[in-house]
């Protein structure tokens, strides 16, 4: 009869132990969605098929002060080299750094938010709040409408 109750309670303790671990390992599970990639950071890709004037997409974004020309993917961009991005030119009021690799800058008169990289950093750091900018920039990820700037001049 102890060998009955000791079986009964080893099958109960696997049992147990084996819906814990179902449970662990479920819960370190990945939020992806069945067939996407797995990656630890999301890499933003650009679409030369995509225009202003026919995705609503990219209404949202300010409109340029100036006339938009073609230029190559920036130094560090994850767009393969023979894409080309269209370039935006602005101008606004430089609100401030939000953290190591994004500034805020007021363009007409809506707050903006725009990636920078080494090539636009030493002009970054000597610029103070409400500095005059003049710049360039492109939607580095047109679904989450993503602005990186290319060039940026204090005026």
């Amino acid at each position: 009869m102890k060998n009955v109750k000791t079986y009964k309670s080893s099958k109960m303790l696997l049992m147990l132990l084996c819906g814990m671990l179902i449970l662990v390992l479920a819960a370190c599970g990945n939020d992806k969605k069945a067939g996407e990639e797995s990656s630890s950071t999301p890499i933003p890709t650009v679409s030369p098929s995509l225009s202003p004037s026919t995705s609503p997409a990219l209404s949202p974004i300010p409109s340029p002060t100036t006339d938009v020309t073609q230029t190559p993917a920036p130094t560090g961009s994850t767009a393969p080299e023979n894409e080309a991005a269209k370039t935006l030119k602005g101008e606004g009021s430089y609100t401030g750094q939000e953290d190591s690799h994004t500034v805020e800058i007021t363009m007409n008169g809506e707050p903006t938010s725009f990636q920078f990289g080494d090539d636009t950093a030493a002009v970054i750091d000597g610029l103070k709040k409400n500095d005059h900018v003049e710049f360039e920039y492109i939607v580095s990820d047109p679904e989450s409408k993503q602005l990186t700037l290319t060039k940026i001049v204090k005026k």
